[in-house]
């Protein structure tokens, strides 16, 4: 464990990696829907955010 509360910019651009996985955004999809969630910061709605997903994954 690291004392350091920040990551090296290697450390980040992994750790983003991994949460940009399909797997990872569709496993916080799924839990999102499932907890019947409200828009965020960016104000999307559910119902918004899985074409979202999609057309990032097509895109990428």
């Amino acid at each position: 464990m690291r004392d350091s509360l920040f990551l090296s910019g290697q450390e980040n651009k992994v750790m983003i990696e991994k949460v940009l996985q399909s797997k990872n955004l569709y496993k916080a999809y799924r839990q999102v829907v499932g907890n019947k969630g409200s828009s965020g910061v960016d104000g999307m709605q559910v119902t918004e955010l899985k074409s979202f997903i999609d057309q990032g994954k097509t895109a990428g």
